[in-house]
Order: C-alpha cells, then sequence, then structure tokens
C-alpha cells in the first residue's frame, strides 16, 4: 500500500506517473508484494474510475512478483497543493489515511 510518484522526462513531455505497489496482508509472516499499477496523471483530466492491469515489477528487486497478474479499478484525481515540506527522495504519511506519498524525480 505505498504510492510514490515519479516524473519522466522525454525531449518532446513530461509526464507524471504514480506507482501503487500491492501487497497481501499475512498476520503471521511478512506482507508479500503481489505487484505493482502504474498510473498516469494528466492534471488537466477530470476523475473517472478506470481498469489498471497489475504488472510484476522489477525482476531481482524486492518489488517482483512472478505470479503478478489481474486488473484494479482506481479512481484518480489530481489536485495542484504545493507542500513546502516535502523535498526530493522523502516520504509523507497523508493525514487519516493508510497512503504515504514519496517524491521523487
Amino acid at each position: 500500500d505505498l504510492l510514490t510518484a515519479s516524473k519522466h522526462t522525454t525531449q518532446q513531455q513530461h509526464r507524471l506517473e504514480l506507482q501503487l505497489h500491492i501487497y497481501d496482508y499475512d498476520k503471521a509472516t511478512e506482507d508479500d508484494f503481489m505487484g505493482l499499477v502504474t498510473i498516469p496523471v494528466d492534471p488537466l483530466q477530470q476523475e473517472s474510475a478506470k481498469w489498471y492491469s497489475v504488472e510484476k515489477g522489477v525482476q531481482g528487486s524486492g518489488l517482483y512478483c512472478r505470479n503478478a497478474k489481474g486488473k484494479i479499478q482506481l479512481s484518480v484525481a489530481a489536485v495542484g497543493r504545493q507542500m513546502r515540506d516535502m523535498s526530493r527522495g522523502m516520504q509523507k504519511h497523508l493525514q487519516h489515511s493508510q497512503i504515504t506519498v514519496g517524491l521523487a524525480w
């Protein structure tokens, strides 16, 4: 349940995307990484529910699941707000939420 943001730069455009890391929940053992979802973020797009494919992740890293598959329906809205206390590489737990936001580029 970790949400990270990354900004990919090409010669033609800047693209912002979120990565949702999916884990199972185990009481007796450590939670297992089950896959990830990459969500393109367009600040001009209206909020709407969409289906996203679950990806395996990066092989050889702690974020890889050989059997990752399926789809997840998410609704995402981009709201611009300045966060003065965040800088590159930091993570912040959102108040009253189970979401952590990371800032990277």
